[in-house]
């Protein structure tokens, strides 16, 4: 088994955004790391941009392997790809959480991206409407479905420390939860870089 970590970036209102995630590769797939992005971009991107504003524009995926010693990595370019909701879009740091769970209760067994682009009408009162809490929901399902231990997917979701190269401290996700209340994205050099 090898362990590969992809960072899909988009740009939201000035924003780039980026979410890491770590993916296991059986011995025994021979998929390379353009069949991992392309997956992603197929399977990952195109459910979750239908429920984000049409300002959220997806710009790469990049895969890399997890070594001592990693090879560069391969860069997938996905312009192009915008959310499909139309009309003004939310905060940039306000965002629907995706928790990763493991078998594990504890901290080491959890995970979570923040899928920014939130549409301005799919906010009421501060919280989602339940209708888009419920497609993202639903959405959570079909990833969990996909990319959780014994999905259909050769490259399944981990859960693992940021640092770490050995496999061993690595947990598969065995359910992808959408949150029900809005997550706070937290920011670091806000308009710097961008």
């Amino acid at each position: 088994m090898s362990l590969i970590r992809t960072i899909t970036t988009s740009l939201y209102l000035g924003q780039r955004i980026q979410n890491v995630m770590v993916f296991d590769k059986p011995d025994f797939v021979t998929a390379d790391l353009n069949t991992l992005c392309q997956t992603l971009r197929d399977q990952w991107v195109f459910r979750i941009k239908q429920q984000q504003n049409v300002g959220f524009a997806y710009q790469n995926i990049t895969a890399q392997k997890i070594e001592s010693s990693p090879a560069p990595p391969f860069l997938l370019d996905i312009l192009g790809n915008t959310g499909a909701l139309a009309g003004n879009g939310y905060h940039p740091s306000v965002a629907m959480v995706y928790s990763f769970r493991t078998h594990l209760a504890t901290k080491a067994g959890r995970g979570r991206i923040y899928i920014g682009g939130i549409h301005g009408e799919s906010i009421l009162n501060g919280q989602f409407h339940p209708t888009v809490a419920g497609s993202f929901a639903l959405i959570a399902t079909q990833l969990t479905s996909l990319f959780a231990e014994g999905g259909s997917n050769a490259f399944h979701l981990m859960v693992g420390p940021r640092a770490s190269t050995d496999p061993t401290d690595y947990k598969a996700v065995v359910q992808i939860i959408a949150r029900p209340i809005c997550g706070i994205q937290r920011r670091r050099n806000i308009n710097v870089g961008v």
